[in-house]
């Protein structure tokens, strides 16, 4: 995700990671602790918007080039911050998909266990991304994910990967995100383009908003705009219109 927003491959050693972290900690653990945003654009002939020809767009420029945006919500992946951080955020009523980052680098372990049964709670399309899959041979990633697979069974989470190979498999399960039984998963190197890393861009430069996540709207309804705060905390201005961002806090809520 990191590589298709700043246009820059990792280098091997985790430097593509350092463009969400936040804190100083983070950086020197390699693990993140706090929610971060960032956006992805795309423009009419499907192409990122989020390069420029010498310094990166700013994000006005971003919204203003493309026809399609896609935000990114990064949720703290480690032990501690579990329930402070990725809780949290997970509960929000208007996600579309979930992303399940995981390495092929890592043996799957008891909490990779939890958080799928946690993922699989919520009522949301999932995708696998695996990672890292330049660091290890061809018989280590078949057997990773046979073990993935067998993990998933075990669960009984009622799922079965298809591993994404080509464009054609975008085509045909990218407007397909509802079924319930498929686990699409791309794998993914972030040292170079080809191969997943270009699939899984071609795929979100197609994938559908998710239709039939009608919580927001119904949650929408309910909401009692007397007690609700929102934080602007940026506008963007887009020809005639003004897109603004912030934090919509439920004062009933906040201690």
């Amino acid at each position: 995700r990191l590589v298709l927003i700043n246009g820059l491959l990792d280098n091997g050693k985790g430097l593509s990671r350092t463009g969400v972290f936040r804190h100083k900690h983070e950086i020197l653990c390699g693990k993140t602790s706090s929610f971060s945003h960032q956006i992805l654009g795309f423009d009419e002939k499907g192409e990122l918007t989020n390069y420029g020809d010498l310094l990166r767009p700013s994000l006005i420029q971003i919204v203003s080039k493309s026809t399609k945006l896609i935000n990114f919500y990064d949720m703290a992946g480690s032990s501690k911050t579990f329930i402070r951080t990725t809780l949290s955020t997970l509960s929000n009523e208007y996600l579309d998909y979930l992303l399940f980052v995981i390495s092929a680098k890592e043996p799957i372990t008891k909490k990779t266990e939890d958080f799928l049964r946690f993922i699989f709670s919520i009522d949301l399309p999932i995708i696998t991304i695996i990672t890292k899959i330049d660091l290890i041979s061809k018989e280590e990633l078949t057997k990773f994910i046979n073990d993935y697979n067998e993990t998933i069974s075990r669960l009984d989470l009622g799922k079965f990967t298809k591993i994404i190979e080509n464009d054609k498999d975008i085509g045909l399960f990218s407007p397909n995100m509802d079924e319930k039984d498929i686990l699409l998963t791309f794998l993914v190197s972030n040292l170079t383009w080809e191969g997943g890393l270009t699939l899984f861009k071609n795929f979100l430069s197609v994938i559908p908003k998710n239709s039939n996540n009608t919580t927001g709207k119904d949650k929408q309804k309910e909401l009692d705009l007397e007690k609700m705060e929102f934080d602007i905390q940026e506008t963007i201005y887009k020809e005639t219109n003004a897109i603004v961002k912030g934090i919509i806090e439920d004062r009933k809520s906040v201690v």
